[in-house]
């Protein structure tokens, strides 16, 4: 497989090259390094994705609770 870029692709390649420290033949490396970043931090996307979707429950339960709180402290005389 040949994967064609332009120069400016080509010198964001050889920046991330010089910057991470690796090196190969042609793009190879390069590409094999984005493709390894990319399935790692795939999983962390989706764990964070995870936690927010739960993040509108959270503040809901949390606001409900410090409600029924100052309720009962009102109505208990502050015990």
């Amino acid at each position: 497989m040949r994967i064609e870029v332009d120069e400016d692709l080509e010198k964001k390649l050889e920046a991330l090259k010089s910057k991470k420290w690796f090196g190969g033949k042609g793009h190879t490396e390069t590409i094999r390094f984005l493709i390894d970043h990319y399935e790692q931090t795939q999983s962390i996307e989706k764990l964070i994705e995870q936690k927010l979707s739960n993040v509108d429950k959270t503040i809901e339960e949390s606001i409900l609770k410090g409600f029924k709180k100052v309720i009962q402290n009102i109505i208990g005389g502050g015990q």
